[in-house]
């Protein structure tokens, strides 16, 4: 039995996701600025790695270069959006919800 619409359920998902991705970057950045000793759990430890890369920036070439047409292009992207209606942030019970809705 599905309570709740496919709309509310992506909304809810992403609320969900937005918070947890909040709080991976609280817990990054604590594990980054602490030593060793907090980066070792009882069931897991966390290794910071630092690595240069190499990007090629745009905003680096002639102005003129940046507007010539001939190097760009079009893409279509489809995108998701959702608007909350109702109430604030999932509770307790939204993993129970989401994986009713995963099985029926």
């Amino acid at each position: 039995m599905r309570s709740e619409s496919q709309a509310d359920e992506l909304t809810l998902v992403r609320e969900r996701i937005d918070a947890l991705r909040s709080r991976e970057r609280d817990l990054c950045s604590a594990l980054i600025a602490g030593g060793e000793d907090v980066r070792l759990g009882q069931w897991s430890r966390v290794e910071v790695v630092e690595r240069r890369v190499r990007i090629f920036d745009h905003n680096l070439l002639p102005q003129v270069l940046r507007e010539d047409p001939l190097f760009w292009r079009d893409r279509v992207l489809t995108e998701v959006h959702c608007d909350r209606l109702g109430a604030g942030l999932m509770g307790a019970d939204d993993a129970a919800l989401i994986g009713m809705s995963l099985w029926n």
